[in-house]
């Protein structure tokens, strides 16, 4: 607002709303108009505060944002146990602790036509990285300050494996380069 206020001044123009009382004619126009932005601007950030918070709330009750994984379901809106393919993953982790490559793995889905999809190595590597295997859920990973929320859903491995799979993907990556 204060930019637009400066670019008026400099053409010497002016901005009358008669609906919102706006009027940058005279300086108490401005004042006002002024007062108005704040009171904006502050109701937009407590707008946003009171989001957060709510958001923060519902990731603690289970209700995870985004797309639901693979061996989960949403019920009630909260993230649950799909029991119906729970073992998908848990089978992936498994084979991936064994030794088994992101290929190998989803060669062996492709041949075995598991949930009637096609498998990609990409598809093994997100459900090995992904945080909420191990019950835990990592809010603004791609930001500069992620938040992680521990234990808010039923994990599907241990936290043990699912460090020692992130392991194995590191020191095989080390391994290639």
């Amino acid at each position: 607002w204060e930019n637009i206020m400066k670019t008026l001044e400099k053409y010497n123009a002016d901005i009358v709303c008669v609906n919102d009382d706006i009027n940058t004619t005279s300086a108490n126009g401005k004042m006002i108009s002024r007062i108005m932005m704040s009171v904006s601007q502050n109701e937009i950030e407590r707008t946003s505060e009171r989001t957060k918070i709510g958001l923060v709330g519902a990731i603690k009750k289970g209700h995870i944002p985004g797309k639901t994984p693979i061996g989960y379901k949403r019920e009630n809106k909260k993230l649950v146990v799909d029991h119906s393919t729970k073992d998908i993953p848990i089978r992936i982790f498994d084979l991936y602790h064994s030794g088994y490559s992101y290929h190998k793995i989803a060669n062996i889905f492709n041949e075995e036509k598991v949930l009637g999809k096609h498998w990609r190595d990409s598809t093994i590597v997100s459900i090995l990285q992904n945080e909420i295997y191990k019950g835990d859920y990592i809010h603004h990973k791609m930001t500069d300050n992620p938040v992680l929320y521990e234990d808010i859903v039923e994990a599907l491995v241990s936290k043990e494996i699912w460090e020692e799979c992130q392991l194995q993907k590191k020191n095989n990556s080390r391994n290639y380069s």
